[in-house]
């Protein structure tokens, strides 16, 4: 109505305007509280329902029929219905109110496609009143308002049977629209450079958009009548469930003190119980524990953990190994000078020992029967041609133990002295298959004793594994301990007369050798 007022075709007083003034300020004042969220609004004349009317006043007064801009006029109120339009966007798309959501968004794509229709009308009756577009830009908005009337209006048609999608063809819109694409054509054509002054067309263009403006309104009125319906229906089912609900929650407030009570008996049953199941699963975890570790004494590892699993245990071929035996020295004399329980004492606290220290290398303890000990390496975890070397080390610090601890029990005071595979008092007998693995890694020191004759394998040439000559470290490398009494910058090993820890060596590669080793 501003523009209309401005343009040459309009009332010459703004005595019409006033009607218009009422009818906007009347619905401000109808609105609700206004939202809180508004309040921290960048733009000041936006936080308050106050302060926007102040500012619409403001423009009202500076209306002026000679001064006064269309495009000014359309950008100042397109800025404030956008946005309450925007406002209305997210309050939609926050509600989720049953099937009015619909209802919704056609109600604000139609109160859209009224608000670039009333610009479709400001725009065409200052072309057709001025004679042309005084820049570009207008001539740009002009047509961005009638694309995004087109589609909106369209998209609306998807939300509700209320948006008729072939309006354009019926018979009481036929004349008016096409009259409107006749004159939209006309704009379309045109140039800036020509004058297309014409006031019959500029009040057919006013006159024809109203009546489009007038049936949106009417549309629109139809889609709230709609959504207050449906809104009245939704809020009454929602009066009735809250009705229901209380009398729900006022017979579950009655009877919460029996509820109380059977949940606190319910709850301390359950304590109990749960506190009888936590036992029942330690007692159970414990005697697991004690009975995997009583099958992996009976068992290597890896076999039992298959057995555990209930696969099926093939038997294995293994090309290579090497084989430690170790035993006390004059043992049955032993027996006869000492009890059974002293000499049980005695073999306890040795082999506690030789336990301790076959954990640092790659070897599997196979059993032990009375005073002998025997171990493997290469079985069952096959570790290439190391089996030899990690037996070597390993006697070699069985035998620094024994050279500097002496193991007495109570009632036994003689120093204990060990058989190593074939030896003689702690020293390292092995035989020739062993003597040329060990050979090959440069590692250790080796005598020859010459050939003797072996029991079941007849004459045969054997050696002594006096020393090693370089570090023990694990396959993975991340081993730092070393052989006792070796510093870190020792570059060869003796055996001292003390007990110590051991480290290792990297080892080359070698060809696989049958060997099995006494």
């Amino acid at each position: 109505m501003s523009i209309l007022y401005i343009s040459k075709i309009g009332p010459g007083t703004k005595s019409f305007l006033l009607k218009e003034y009422g009818r906007t300020d009347k619905a401000f004042a109808d609105m609700w509280d206004w939202p809180a969220e508004f309040a921290s609004h960048p733009k000041k004349y936006f936080q308050t329902k106050k302060k926007l009317m102040n500012h619409i006043n403001t423009q009202r007064n500076k209306l002026d029929r000679e001064s006064s801009d269309v495009y000014g006029e359309i950008t100042f109120y397109s800025e404030i219905v956008e946005f309450i339009m925007q406002w209305m966007i997210e309050r939609i798309r926050d509600s989720g109110f049953g099937n009015t959501w619909k209802s919704l968004v056609v109600f604000q794509k139609v109160t859209r496609c009224m608000l670039d229709t009333g610009a479709e009308r400001a725009y065409g009756t200052m072309f057709f009143t001025r004679g042309n577009f005084p820049n570009i830009d207008l001539y740009d908005n002009y047509f961005k308002r009638i694309f995004r009337f087109n589609y909106n209006y369209r998209s609306s048609t998807f939300y509700s049977d209320l948006v008729d999608p072939l309006f354009d063809t019926a018979s009481d819109q036929s004349d008016t629209t096409i009259a409107i694409r006749t004159l939209r054509n006309e704009i379309k054509s045109s140039n800036f450079s020509g004058l297309y002054t014409s006031k019959e067309k500029a009040e057919a263009y006013f006159d024809n958009i109203t009546l489009r403006v007038d049936f949106l309104f009417r549309l629109q009125k139809l889609i709230s009548s709609r959504i207050i319906d449906r809104i009245n229906i939704t809020a009454k089912e929602y009066v009735q469930n809250t009705v229901i609900f209380s009398i729900i929650a006022s017979v579950v407030i009655c009877s919460c003190p029996l509820i109380m009570y059977f949940t606190e008996s319910l709850t301390s049953t359950m304590q109990n119980y749960s506190r009888v199941l936590m036992k029942a699963s330690d007692d159970l975890n414990k005697e697991k524990s004690k009975t995997d570790s009583l099958l992996y004494q009976i068992l290597p590892k890896p076999v039992a953990e298959r057995l555990k699993r209930k696969r099926k245990i093939d038997s294995e071929f293994f090309k290579s190994a090497t084989i430690m035996f170790t035993s006390v020295v004059d043992f049955t004399q032993l027996s006869i000078e000492y009890s059974a329980l002293e000499l049980a004492d005695l073999l306890n606290n040795l082999y506690t020992y030789i336990d301790e220290k076959i954990e640092r290398y790659d070897v599997y303890k196979v059993e032990t029967i009375n005073d002998t000990y025997m171990v493997v390496s290469g079985v069952p975890v096959r570790n290439g041609d190391r089996h030899a070397s990690e037996i070597a080390y390993l006697a070699l610090d069985i035998v620094s133990m024994a050279t500097g601890h002496t193991f007495m029990s109570k009632g036994i005071r003689s120093p204990v002295h060990l058989l190593l595979g074939i030896s003689t008092a702690n020293r390292i007998h092995i035989s020739e298959t062993t003597y040329r693995n060990l050979k090959k890694t440069d590692s250790f020191k080796i005598t020859t004793r010459g050939s003797i004759v072996i029991k079941g394998k007849g004459e045969m040439n054997t050696y002594w594994l006096t020393d090693s000559s370089r570090k023990y470290y694990r396959a993975d490398g991340t081993s730092t301990w070393q052989l006792p009494g070796q510093t870190e910058t020792d570059s060869s090993v003796s055996i001292p007369t003390g007990q110590g820890t051991s480290q290792g060596i990297n080892l080359p590669d070698m060809d696989m050798k049958k060997e099995i080793d006494g």
